[in-house]
């Protein structure tokens, strides 16, 4: 092979690390990769030793990632950099492309269809059924003495954010559910297993929940069933069965897929097919320290678990990371791996900074806000929330929403601010980082939604660490940093996260 092939992926030389992923022969291939590492440029780097050095054709080569952007992003530099045309697709685009081959009528409802069933249903469906308002009650420990739609509508009024959590958690326990194939009769184990709690209290309030779930599922694919349409996981599925039976037409010979920490059984499921059917090899890559999608029904035991499902199965590191500082890596790092069933990683990074972390303990966040953009030294920053709402009290007239995620900070016309909700930067980057509402509540973050213990039914391990996804996604918001973060909270409850963070590389301000 040329050097040069290796020596300039678009306009960069490939590490140690990222050199061996590309080389590397083996059919099934796990790549662990940190935050920053350049996985996407090792995957184009993997593509254009596959096309050049191993003269395999762009049309046998299938990328696969898991959001809109991040797909238009790498074919769009396959082509502009090397003029390669290949299938870059999201799970859904791939199982779209499948059907249509097979001349497959169907419709699909929105993305969000779920969440407008469930809601509907607490919200107006469900005033018909009193056994229905009985068990939400009953699962909030609420004591009535007046009617039961009373009592129901009091609650909707007075306990509205955490009936939204509720709805939202079913949404998320369904989601898991169909997207490990579920059926119907799982919810008999559901309950079984659910005897076997140790707990009185929360035994018969996961019981009221799992009651729950099961009358939406029924009203879920009854909707479904009615309008004749089908919702994304199962167009999955339908695509799966099709490949099982009749094969694909696109002879694969690598599987390449970006992400993977975010997969899910049925995608499993659909990737095996492929496999199966083309013999094609498998390279997947990710990090487990990023995996936040759990609400849209990603399984992290897909990634954990990956040599389970590939006895053969090589792995390999990614740990040179060139957006973060030592510093920062470490102290991010010592925080993730308080959950043991994370993949220890090691990552190492050429900048230092002696204290990319600066926490401001404040009753005025506002205040403390805007004296903060008065003297930061980084143009381009994020203002990030764990909820889309974190922004809004910090807006007046001198912060103000601008187009878009871009906020407009009036006394400094030069910076350049997003607020993003810590999902959304994933992937993305900037100069510095400012966290907003890093707070001790409800809706703070960690957001205190009771979640794990139901979810554990619907997850392939039952593996619990509290506030497990949470952690993750802080790690996510801290590494979105090429510089410093600075952490806005409050000093009359402060997030329990920020007692983790290394004292030797955080600076704190009361």
């Amino acid at each position: 092979m040329k050097e040069d092939i290796l020596d300039d992926v678009l306009g960069y030389s490939l590490d140690l690390e990222q050199r061996a992923v590309v080389l590397d022969e083996s059919s099934h291939l796990l790549v662990i990769a940190g935050a920053g590492c350049g996985k996407t440029l090792t995957l184009v780097g993997k593509i254009r030793y596959l096309v050049e050095k191993k003269k395999i054709a762009c049309s046998e080569i299938l990328c696969i990632s898991f959001t809109n952007a991040s797909v238009l992003s790498l074919r769009q530099k396959l082509q502009e950099a090397y003029g390669y045309t290949v299938d870059v697709f999201t799970f859904h685009k791939l199982s779209l492309e499948i059907l249509a081959e097979k001349k497959e009528a169907f419709s699909i409802v929105p993305s969000d269809f779920l969440e407008y069933v469930v809601k509907e249903y607490f919200y107006g469906v469900i005033f018909q059924e009193e056994s229905q308002m009985l068990l939400v009650l009953r699962y909030f420990r609420v004591i009535f003495f007046s009617s039961i739609s009373m009592s129901y509508q009091s609650l909707l009024q007075k306990r509205e954010k955490e009936v939204d959590a509720l709805i939202r958690l079913i949404c998320q326990f369904l989601r898991l559910w169909k997207g490990r194939g579920g059926s119907f009769s799982d919810f008999l184990s559901f309950f079984k297993q659910n005897r076997s709690s140790f707990f009185l209290e929360k035994r018969k309030q996961t019981f009221y929940f799992l009651h729950l779930a099961l009358s939406l599922a029924r009203v879920y694919e009854e909707e479904l069933s009615s309008s004749g349409q089908i919702d994304f996981d199962d167009m999955i599925l339908l695509a799966t069965k099709k490949v099982q039976k009749k094969g694909i037409s696109k002879r694969y010979r690598y599987v390449l897929i970006d992400e993977y920490q975010d997969t899910s059984w049925i995608r499993f499921r659909l990737v095996q097919a492929i496999l199966n059917n083309t013999g094609a090899k498998l390279l997947v890559v990710g990090d487990d320290y990023q995996s936040i999608y759990r609400f849209s029904g990603c399984d992290l035991s897909m990634f954990l678990e990956f040599s389970t499902y590939f006895p053969d199965a090589s792995i390999l590191k990614i740990t040179q990371t060139y957006r973060n500082s030592q510093e920062l890596i470490f102290a991010a790092g010592k925080f993730i791996q308080k959950n043991r069933r994370q993949i220890p990683k090691e990552l190492v990074s050429s900048k230092h900074l002696s204290h990319p972390i600066e926490v401001y303990y404040t009753k005025n966040p506002s205040q403390t806000l805007k004296n903060l953009l008065l003297t930061i030294d980084f143009r381009e920053i994020f203002l990030l929330g764990r909820n889309q709402a974190d922004i809004f009290p910090f807006f007046d007239e001198e912060l103000i929403k601008g187009e878009g995620d871009t906020i407009l900070y009036l006394p400094r016309p030069d910076l350049c601010l997003s607020f993003l909700t810590v999902h959304r930067a994933k992937g993305l980057e900037a100069e510095a980082v400012i966290l907003l509402h890093v707070v001790d509540q409800f809706l703070g973050f960690p957001n205190q939604i009771p979640e794990e213990r139901v979810l554990r039914f619907v997850l392939s391990s039952s593996h619990y660490y509290p506030y497990e996804e949470e952690r993750r996604l802080f790690y996510v918001a801290l590494t979105r940093t090429k510089n410093k973060v600075y952490i806005l909270s409050d000093s009359r409850c402060p997030s329990i996260f920020l007692k983790e963070l290394p004292h030797d590389f955080t600076v704190i301000h009361i």
